[in-house]
């Protein structure tokens, strides 16, 4: 079983599409709320594409199959954020993560940047046990926020910060 990490093409875009319907569909999933992303959430990838070029967007083949991808967005404090990472559920478990963030350290590493971050979602402790494995331990930005909407109830308590109880 091999992996091999290369440069998105042209001809990656449709598998790009389906594999950010993965994406969002886990974010539905983990908030049950199927409204995230929208209607036809694959289109977003376009949007993305366009904003980060696909000189910053690279896949994942295991086996020949395209079974990941990962992207890189530049900060205004000299370093890279990682977004997205995914790969599909068929292929989990196989060294596809590690093998893309691993790339990404290299990546940055030779734009000699000063920092290389990610920003997983506080519920999804798989994904934040696997950054923690590759090496992401400092903790940088903490996002908070109130909610608004009528889905109190969909939010977890058990997340403390600094003494301070959280729900994510």
């Amino acid at each position: 079983m091999t992996i091999e990490i290369r440069n998105y093409k042209d001809s990656d875009l449709e598998v790009c599409r389906s594999l950010w319907v993965v994406l969002t569909q886990r974010h539905r999933d983990m908030y049950d709320d199927q409204s995230i992303g929208g209607e036809g959430p694959g289109k977003y990838f376009d949007e993305h594409l366009e904003k980060v070029g696909a000189e910053n967007i690279w896949l994942a083949e295991f086996d020949g199959t395209i079974a990941g991808m990962i992207g890189l967005e530049e900060n205004n404090e000299g370093g890279l954020v990682i977004e997205p990472i995914v790969v599909h559920p068929d292929y989990r478990n196989q060294g596809i993560g590690i093998a893309l963030l691993e790339h990404m350290k290299e990546v940055a590493k030779e734009r000699k940047m000063r920092f290389l971050s990610i920003k997983p979602v506080a519920r999804n402790a798989q994904a934040m046990e696997l950054f923690h494995r590759a090496g992401f331990v400092n903790l940088g930005h903490v996002e908070m926020f109130i909610d608004f909407s009528d889905k109190e109830e969909k939010w977890k308590p058990g997340l403390k910060i600094h003494g301070l109880d959280c729900r994510y």
